[in-house]
């Protein structure tokens, strides 16, 4: 059963994705995949507290609300098998992520606004049990990300 959809977004191919609760979570705890006339359930991923989803590329981001455990977890679109993930410890409860241009954007509950550095979009989702030993360019981008939240953070104390 699903219930309290928390965000949705629909990629190019008309694939819907949408965070919801199938019962594990307060907030959600799953992100899945539905077939473009919203019938037929494609895929899903588990996501504690899972609440705001996006496109980027050929992945789905998706964000959770789950206090110091809060994360971005990135995904591939065809199957919803998790490339990677990035934890912020001074960023809690992820409210909404988006992309904007070449930045990835992530709300926390406090009005906090993690901005990540222009970022370069694969065309082609890495397969995790091939990746290459050298960086590519998702792994660039979720260490631009880390380091500019880690920047944010370091600034907002400073003010």
């Amino acid at each position: 059963k699903i219930t309290d959809p928390n965000n949705i977004v629909v990629a190019s191919d008309g694939s819907i994705y949408i965070a919801v609760n199938t019962g594990n979570g307060s907030k959600g705890d799953s992100v899945i995949k539905l077939d473009a006339a919203g019938t037929k359930l494609a895929a899903s991923a588990e996501l504690k507290e899972a609440f705001g989803v996006c496109i980027v590329g050929e992945y789905v981001a998706a964000c959770s609300f789950n206090g110091s455990s809060s994360e971005v977890a990135i995904y591939n679109q065809s199957d919803l098998s998790k490339v990677t993930s990035v934890v912020y410890p001074d960023a809690k409860k992820f409210a909404q992520l988006g992309l904007i241009g070449d930045k990835l954007y992530v709300l926390d509950s406090n009005d906090k606004i993690i901005t990540s550095s222009p970022i370069k979009i694969p065309e082609k989702a890495v397969d995790t049990d091939k990746a290459p030993a050298t960086a590519d360019a998702l792994s660039v981008t979720v260490l631009a990300l880390a380091a500019s939240a880690a920047a944010i953070v370091v600034a907002k104390k400073r003010h």
